[in-house]
């Protein structure tokens, strides 16, 4: 897991950079944009190889990886039963990885978490239906359909 800072110059970037309202698809209807804008700049920031692509289906390209940065927020420092969401209907994207990333609250850090490669990602992720509550967390009720993985099964990722 690797821990960036995010200061107000990257907060003021990345809310200058990203588009308001709801994105294709939102199931929060554009609620949680910035926190998704936040984990690919903290991705884009550790990797500077990696080439943008904004696609739908994919965020960045490294080595001919196609990458789907997916990003939630968090309240406490990441922990190892923490988990991290794909909803159902983004699982037709056309991508090789999925690299998750979580966002502290008051957006003043974030980690890049680990990856999973996307064809072996259904194989160990749970599905929970739209309105049922979280195994780990009986505060959270899922506003989709989602596949969901510990942050423990994922791949650990390095600084390079």
């Amino acid at each position: 897991m690797i821990e960036v800072q995010i200061t107000e110059k990257i907060r003021a970037e990345v809310r200058a950079s990203m588009p308001h309202g709801a994105l294709r698809g939102s199931v929060t209807k554009g609620e949680r944009n910035e926190i998704g804008y936040l984990g690919e700049k903290i991705f884009e920031l550790t990797y500077p190889q990696a080439q943008r692509a904004n696609s739908y289906d994919y965020d960045f390209v490294i080595n001919h990886n196609r990458i789907d940065v997916k990003t939630s927020m968090v309240r406490y420092q990441p922990k190892g039963h923490f988990t991290n969401h794909v909803y159902a209907f983004n699982t037709a994207q056309s991508c090789d990885l999925y690299v998750f990333c979580q966002i502290f609250h008051d957006l003043t850090k974030g980690w890049i978490i680990g990856y999973c490669k996307k064809s072996d990602f259904f194989d160990t992720a749970v599905f929970y239906k739209a309105g049922q509550p979280a195994i780990n967390n009986k505060d959270f009720i899922y506003k989709g359909d989602s596949y969901t993985i510990r942050n423990s099964e994922l791949i650990q990722i390095n600084k390079k």
